[in-house]
């Protein structure tokens, strides 16, 4: 069987971090993703050349990365598939835009992922739990906390529907 040129494009970005724990400057560690970051240069002054720096307050990885998300995301075409995934956990048996489950994703689509339930679910999970209660309420969370944890470091789709979720 012919195989196709599979296009993988992977960003690195020097992040600005310091620890949760006792505000010490940690360079670019991001400690697991654990630590509050900073996106120093991600925007520049398109006459002078000259890289903002970020004004925003120092923000967790796991929060940061959609805007880096959305940056990259409108750098491509309409017909592109985009795949957001943590990659240092993912490892690929196929190519997953060509099997029949993400092969035939329409611009305005796209695919969530998440963890099985009831083995994992918003309550029992240490961290979806957290972030629920903190940025929410205990309220949301008697609500919501029984339900399936969809898991963002695993979203595919067309680039339309990317771009609308980010």
């Amino acid at each position: 069987s012919k195989s196709s040129p599979v296009n993988v494009v992977f960003y690195s970005v020097v992040w600005d971090c310091t620890s949760k724990k006792n505000g010490e400057d940690l360079g670019s560690s991001t400690n697991g993703g654990v630590s509050d970051c900073l996106l120093n240069g991600l925007y520049k002054n398109t006459v002078t050349g000259k890289n903002y720096n970020d004004l925003r307050k120092a923000r967790p990885v796991a929060t940061a990365r959609y805007e880096l998300y959305y940056v990259w995301c409108k750098k491509y075409s309409p017909n592109s598939k985009i795949m957001l995934i943590d990659f240092r956990d993912t490892y690929f048996e196929l190519n997953p835009f060509s099997s029949n489950e993400g092969g035939g994703l329409l611009q305005n689509e796209m695919m969530l992922f998440a963890e099985h339930n009831p083995s994992v679910t918003i309550r029992t999970s240490g961290f979806n739990k957290k972030w629920v209660h903190d940025c929410y309420s205990s309220a949301h969370l008697d609500s919501y906390g029984d339900n399936s944890v969809l898991c963002s470091g695993s979203t595919m789709g067309g680039q339309p529907a990317i771009y609308k979720y980010l």
